[in-house]
């Protein structure tokens, strides 16, 4: 039996790039032809503005960003102007004022989203008026037989009459995503949700889409691609960033931002915090001066962070910096602790790593591994693993059960490793077979993958090894390497158990 394709589902970071003038992508989320990046590469009476030469609309002093102006001005246009705005965006005003063109003014529209609607009512053109419902009793796509998705309170089949053909998101247009397995694109912004998982649709190679479900309707999530403020969920808004609108959080400084974002003040909102040494890190990132790969970053100030090694792209690499706090490596520290609460957050160059409490973990000296582009390494016979010096004891069998305790699961870090390492099981977690968004959804010995090309949801399956002969696979199923389940193009110890006559 061989499965021709195995996609694994891996937590990781993809880097932007930072939105400022000096970067060679402003964004990270895509890019586009351009002849400039500042404005002495252009013609006189002409600006840099996105990446083109354009024309300047007066003969005030020419800017990119408001910080190519003087106190008290802004960037408009190319030229820079006597700042008298109110706002910037919808989000600077209160929540029934818009922002017009920088003044905060009443908002006619009763609403801007379902959110703002009461119960049974959906907000359509500015107004809120009753959904349309057949009473076939669906509130998520859970609801529904499969081929079929819950909208407006019915099931309906997935597959859009006339849609066009993808196989990714990216070739479908905004607010759309490519189904699976009709390969087709179809619309999920907006759309009614029960849950987060709702809102995220996996195209052919196990993509999903930004989505998050807020109040029943599917919204985009952070760093999500977005037309209008009403596309966001939470208290996100639709903001340009170097050559893309997307859905970031507004900000005067860091304290509103992800432990893993600054503020940052040219786009007034939350963005990527990038670490490591120009010759720790991949061509793209050589304008990053910040700490180095699995040591101390400079976050809030003081090196108080810890620079984590993430892939970025093909080829690409950089350092996302952690925000931390004052606790020493033994420690004691506080899982979501507020970006303030210094007390309960580990010092720079170390992480919090479970240990047996859902809320509390210890402070473990951050490294960056052998394979991995920074040179900090662990001393004291500790192991580095996922970023973190573990000692023997802190190490665990991905295979076993009940290694970790009640509230635990040992991880499994990568096809390469024997060695796991002990983090937080979330409650009710499924057994094999069950549907699943992350392995900490699936029991001990689980985890959580796309076993072929195509299928909508990953499920959870059962970890073994080849070489004790299938040990611990439930009946009617067998254990078959990673090699055989790929097609060799993964070399591994680890099998998964498959049923039978696949």
């Amino acid at each position: 039996m061989r499965v021709c394709f195995l996609v694994v589902l891996v937590s990781v970071v993809v880097a932007c790039g930072p939105p400022t003038s000096s970067s060679s992508d402003r964004s990270g989320a895509g890019d586009r032809a351009t002849n400039c990046t500042q404005n002495d590469q252009c013609r006189a009476q002409e600006v840099c503005s996105r990446g083109a030469c354009e024309p300047a609309e007066s003969n005030n002093a020419s800017c990119v960003a408001n910080a190519d102006c003087g106190q008290g001005e802004r960037c408009q246009h190319g030229s820079c102007v006597a700042d008298n705005s109110e706002c910037r965006f919808d989000s600077d005003c209160g929540r029934d004022e818009a922002c017009d063109n920088g003044m905060c003014v009443a908002n006619e529209a009763d609403c801007q989203r379902n959110s703002d609607c009461d119960r049974g009512e959906a907000c359509q053109r500015g107004a809120c008026v009753p959904e349309q419902s057949s009473g076939d009793g669906c509130s998520s796509n859970s609801d529904c037989a499969d081929g079929q998705a819950c909208r407006s309170g019915r099931c309906v089949t997935q597959q859009t009459p006339g849609g066009n053909a993808c196989e990714t998101h990216d070739q479908c247009a905004a607010g759309q995503a490519c189904l699976q397995p009709q390969g087709v694109c179809g619309q999920w912004l907006g759309e009614r949700c029960g849950s987060n998982n709702d809102c995220l649709i996996r195209d052919s190679q196990g993509q999903s889409t930004p989505g998050m479900c807020e109040q029943g309707v599917c919204r985009v999530d952070q760093f999500g691609s977005c037309e209008a403020d009403g596309d966001c969920g939470g208290t996100y808004s639709c903001m340009t960033a170097g050559t893309n609108t997307m859905c970031l959080q507004g900000c005067q400084d860091s304290s509103v931002c992800d432990s893993n974002l600054k503020c940052d003040q040219e786009i007034s909102a939350c963005w990527y915090n990038l670490c490591g040494q120009p010759h720790e890190l991949s061509d793209r990132y050589q304008q990053v001066n910040n700490g180095n790969l699995g040591g101390t970053c400079d976050a809030d100030g003081g090196g108080d962070g810890t620079c984590v090694e993430v892939e970025a792209g093909a080829n690409q690499w950089v350092g996302i910096c952690i925000e931390g706090g004052n606790a020493r490596v033994g420690e004691s520290c506080l899982f979501d602790a507020d970006r303030s609460d210094d007390r309960n957050q580990c010092e720079g160059g170390s992480l919090c790593h479970f240990e047996s409490d859902r809320d509390r973990g210890v402070c473990v000296a951050s490294c960056s591994p052998d394979q991995g582009h920074g040179s900090v390494r662990c001393t004291g016979g500790a192991t580095c693993l996922a970023g973190r010096c573990l000692s023997r004891e802190q190490q665990c069998d991905p295979g076993s059960q009940n290694a970790c305790g009640s509230m635990g699961r040992c991880s499994l870090l990568s096809w390469g490793i024997d060695e796991g390492m002990c983090a937080m099981q979330e409650p009710a977690a499924g057994p094999a077979g069950s549907a699943c968004e992350k392995s900490t959804q699936c029991v001990d010995g689980n985890i959580c993958l796309t076993l072929r090309r195509g299928e909508q949801a990953p499920t959870c399956h059962t970890l073994c090894r080849p070489t004790q002969g299938g040990l611990g696979c439930p009946a009617g199923t067998m254990c078959t390497g990673l090699g055989d389940l790929s097609g060799g193009q993964v070399t591994s110890n680890w099998g998964l158990c498959v049923p039978m006559g696949n």
